[in-house]
């Protein structure tokens, strides 16, 4: 699917280019879906507890900042130049 991918990219038409977006978008689409596939049944046979509690809702709170924090600061590493 790669070889596919790069041969539309370097194409340079208009098709070509096209086709290259639909295989990236599902390339990154499998890339996302699949590995959710098994843990989603896996919670669902296990049915984990709810987040009834304070302490679960905070812990949850807290897992969600820390990721965004992760999130917002990965892509300004990224524009460091390499030295």
């Amino acid at each position: 699917m790669l070889d596919s991918l790069t041969r539309d990219l370097h194409s340079g038409d208009r098709a070509g280019l096209l086709r290259a977006c639909r295989r990236a978008y599902l390339l990154a689409l499998a890339t996302l879906a699949l590995p959710g596939l098994p843990l989603g049944l896996l919670l669902a046979a296990v049915r984990p507890l709810t987040l009834g509690s304070l302490g679960g809702v905070l812990g949850a709170a807290l897992l969600a900042a820390a990721l965004a924090g992760v999130a917002a600061y990965r892509p300004a590493a990224r524009r460091r130049p390499r030295t």
